[in-house]
C-alpha cells in the first residue's frame, strides 16, 4: 500500500510541475492573447466571406458576385494589411521592452 501511495504522490507532483510550467510559459509568451487576436481576425474574414456569398451586408445593393468581388477583395486586403501592421507594431513594442 505504501508503494502505491509513493507512486501516486510522484505522479501527482510531476503533473503539478508540468501544469505550473505550462501556465508560466503561456503567461510569458502570451499564447492566449495571440490566439484571441488571430481568432478575431479569422472570424472577421469569415463573416465578410459569408456576406459576400449571400450578397448581404456591404454587398446587399450589388446584383451579382462578379460586381461584388472587387469590393470583397479590397475589404479582405484591408484586413490583412491591418493584421500585418498590428503584428509589426507588437513586435516593435516587445523589442523595445514595452
Amino acid at each position: 500500500l505504501k508503494r502505491y501511495n509513493y507512486y501516486g504522490l510522484t505522479i501527482i507532483s510531476l503533473l503539478s510541475l508540468i501544469v505550473a510550467t505550462l501556465t508560466a510559459l503561456n503567461r510569458q509568451l502570451g499564447f492566449d492573447a495571440k490566439w484571441r487576436h488571430y481568432r478575431k481576425n479569422a472570424e472577421m474574414m469569415r463573416n465578410e466571406g459569408d456576406d459576400f456569398f449571400a450578397l448581404s451586408g456591404n454587398y446587399q445593393n450589388i446584383n451579382n458576385h462578379r460586381e461584388a468581388f472587387k469590393s470583397f477583395i479590397t475589404t479582405i486586403t484591408t484586413f490583412k494589411r491591418q493584421e500585418v501592421s498590428s503584428y509589426l507594431q507588437n513586435d516593435n513594442d516587445k523589442k523595445k521592452g514595452r
